[in-house]
């Protein structure tokens, strides 16, 4: 029996240049979730190499103290005479970490930026119920809540700067069964029902639409939502007791936030991949010791 894999579907229509090198500039946002920081910390070792040494990282964050936290969380902090102090100047001279993330500005801030990563980490949650049996519940805001309509004014208003200030390559953090993929209604449920899978369809729409116009280059991951490294393995290690689902109505997979960083770090750092949909699955293997990207044995970080 083929083993199950936890799918992250990449979905990339290009639309630029075949053969378009790498960025110049990748801007992340927001980047304090686990997502951002998983993914600053891949670009920070992709930066020491030859090939990337020349790529500038934005990581946008929301006011000064996630501005910090983001700096410490992704270089590391050293205690000077009483002071703390990140270690980006020593290990990783290229980051910028702004403390501006509103309408006005983005436009901005976004100058000069090759490649956009827009994720979601505060609405793509999943939670461990508590009891002698734990279980993975996927819980998502109300979709009419305050959160929720904060979060979709923020991704629209930075799809909308990306194409004001001219980004060539904008990577949206999606949901599986939002498009291109039918979903039975238990599935559904467990994506985050209707109403939030409605919300993710609206941004790909949105972001789609921009592009189209412009003549750039869209990437939107599909993935599942969020589990630790324990949920994981405990989630696949049940699958595989209980054997293939039938009629399709399986437990649906789960992603790590590593996977989904190294996903996007590896759609941001590629040139330009040609005009067909593609779609990659990315198993066990790949979540364990790493993409083919960054080597057989490159650990997640």
């Amino acid at each position: 029996m083929a083993p199950r894999c936890a799918r992250l579907f990449l979905l990339l229509p290009s639309l630029g240049a075949p053969g378009m090198g790498p960025p110049r500039r990748i801007t992340i946002a927001p980047a304090t979730g686990q997502t951002g920081i998983a993914a600053l910390g891949l670009l920070r070792r992709a930066c020491a190499t030859s090939e990337h040494s020349d790529v500038e990282v934005v990581a946008l964050c929301r006011n000064e103290r996630e501005r910090e936290a983001c700096r410490m969380a992704v270089c590391g902090a050293l205690c000077v005479e009483g002071k703390v102090r990140d270690m980006c100047s020593l290990s990783f001279s290229r980051l910028q970490a702004k403390s501006v993330l509103s309408a006005p500005a983005n436009q901005w801030q976004l100058e000069g930026t090759t490649a956009l990563i827009i994720l979601s980490d505060e609405i793509h949650p999943i939670m461990e119920r508590a009891g002698e049996m734990p279980e993975c519940v996927v819980t998502f805001p109300s979709r009419w809540g305050p959160q929720t309509i904060q979060y979709q004014a923020r991704c629209l208003m930075l799809i909308d700067a990306a194409a004001a200030a001219g980004v060539q390559h904008v990577i949206l953090h999606s949901s599986i069964g939002a498009s291109g993929r039918m979903l039975n209604r238990v599935n559904v449920a467990r994506m985050g029902g209707s109403d939030h899978l409605s919300l993710r369809r609206s941004l790909e729409e949105r972001l789609k639409q921009s592009t189209r116009e412009l003549g750039t280059r869209l990437t939107v991951l599909q993935a599942a939502p969020y589990a630790t490294p324990a949920q994981l393995s405990e989630h696949l290690r049940t699958s595989e007791d209980e054997g293939e689902p039938e009629h399709g109505l399986g437990v649906a997979p789960l992603t790590l936030p590593e996977c989904m960083a190294r996903c996007a770090v590896d759609a941001a750092l590629a040139p330009g991949a040609g005009s067909r949909l593609r779609r990659c699955c990315v198993t066990r293997t790949v979540i364990s010791a790493g993409s083919p990207g960054w080597g057989p044995s490159s650990p997640v970080p």
